[in-house]
């Protein structure tokens, strides 16, 4: 099943919502010319993540996964995490139900950090893990999967793949989305 053609789209005008909320200035044209001394102005952080995801909304570079898929990355559903690139990036998971941002993070491997770290891992020694996160933070029923509470909170997530990058690169937009967005996990 191919989740990311499978999807209505309301997911991830919601998603984006989301994050349009924290966005200043969002709806500021940007050109293909960015003048360096507007972006070297003070917070550098609020323009380089402002002009970031404007250039990814735009351009759309980035990547969507609903709940729906989640769940089926998480309960090991065969193929399910193959939409996921296996190329370094940075990943926002965000909550539907509460309106809120949860992660936002950065890898050399989408696929690995995405499905096998935070969907599969479940080591339950830190709250940076969405997995650790949701058993923790949201309660399920005793006798259902932790996994049932992606439904529960309507967790999506919006990946921004970035090919050729080094980890300064990522680290540097990730520090950037987390000022910005104010994500509820570390």
């Amino acid at each position: 099943m191919n989740y990311l053609l499978d999807s209505d789209g309301q997911s991830e005008v919601d998603t984006w919502k989301i994050i349009d909320q924290y966005v200043p200035s969002w709806h500021t044209p940007i050109s293909d010319q960015i003048d360096l001394r507007m972006l070297l102005t003070l917070p550098v952080h609020e323009k380089l993540a402002m002009v970031f995801l404007q250039r990814q909304k735009a351009e759309k570079k980035w990547q969507h996964l609903g709940t729906d898929q989640l769940i089926a990355i998480a309960s090991r559903v065969k193929t399910a995490e193959n939409d996921i690139d296996q190329s370094p990036g940075v990943y926002i998971f965000c909550s539907l139900l509460s309106g809120t941002v949860l992660k936002v993070g950065q890898t050399e491997n989408m696929r690995r950090r995405i499905a096998f770290e935070h969907l599969r891992k479940c080591s339950m020694n830190t709250n940076s893990l969405l997995s650790d996160y949701a058993q923790r933070h949201w309660s399920v029923a005793q006798d259902a999967d932790w996994y049932e509470s992606l439904n529960a909170e309507k967790v999506t997530a919006l990946m921004f793949p970035m090919f050729g990058s080094g980890n300064v690169d990522r680290v540097l937009i990730e520090l950037s989305l987390k000022e910005m967005l104010h994500p509820d996990m570390p």
